[in-house]
C-alpha cells in the first residue's frame, strides 16, 4: 500500500480565532430574533386574517356579493333578450313603414286616377247633355218634318215617290246620330 499524504492547513490556535468564533455565534443569535418576530408578527396577523375573514360581517357581504354577481348576471340576460326584441321590433317597423309608404303610394295613384275618371264621367255626361239636346232638336225637327210631309201628303197624293215615309226618316236621323257618337 502506498502512503497517503493528507494536507492540512494551519489552523491558528490564539486567542483572535476564538474571538471569530465567538463574535459570528452572536451575529447568527442576533439574526434569529429579528425573523423569530417577524414570524410572530405574520403568524398573529394571520390570526386576526382568519378570524375577520370567518367572521359573521363577511360572510354576509360574500352572501351579499354573491346576490350581486346573480343579479348582475340576470339583468344581463334581461337586457340581452330586450336588445333581440328590440331589434326584432325595429325590423317589424321598418317593414311596416315600407308597408306604409307602398300604400301611401298606391292611395295617391289611386286618388289620381280617380280624379281622371271623375274629369271623364264630367266630360261624358256634357257630351250625354249635348247629344241629348241634339237628339231633342232632331226629334222636334223629324216631328216639323212629319206635320210637313202630312201636309204635303195631302196636297201631292198623286207623286208618292218623291216623299219618304216617317219610318224612313226615323231610321236616317237614328243613323246620323250615330255617326255623329262615332
Amino acid at each position: 500500500m502506498a502512503p497517503t499524504l493528507y494536507h492540512y492547513l494551519p489552523v491558528p490556535m490564539d486567542d483572535d480565532s476564538k474571538k471569530l468564533k465567538l463574535g459570528g455565534n452572536k451575529l447568527r443569535e442576533r439574526m434569529w430574533i429579528p425573523l423569530l418576530l417577524l414570524v410572530a408578527i405574520l403568524f398573529v396577523l394571520l390570526i386576526i386574517f382568519g378570524v375577520k375573514a370567518n367572521s359573521k360581517a363577511c360572510k354576509d357581504g360574500l352572501r351579499a356579493e354573491q346576490e350581486c354577481w346573480n343579479s348582475t348576471q340576470l339583468l344581463k340576460h334581461q337586457l340581452i333578450q330586450a336588445q333581440e326584441v328590440l331589434a326584432e321590433t325595429e325590423g317589424h317597423a321598418a317593414s311596416c313603414n315600407m308597408t306604409v309608404v307602398t300604400l301611401t303610394d298606391s292611395l295617391e295613384k289611386e286618388k289620381a286616377q280617380g280624379h281622371r275618371q271623375q274629369e271623364l264621367v264630367q266630360e261624358l255626361q256634357g257630351e250625354i247633355e249635348k247629344l241629348k239636346q241634339e237628339l231633342q232638336d232632331a226629334h222636334t225637327e223629324l216631328e216639323q218634318l212629319r206635320k210637313k210631309d202630312k201636309s204635303c201628303t195631302l196636297k201631292t197624293n198623286s207623286n208618292p215617290g218623291n216623299s219618304l215615309s216617317p219610318l224612313e226618316i226615323t231610321v236616317l236621323l237614328t243613323l246620323s246620330l250615330w255617326a255623329l257618337l262615332a
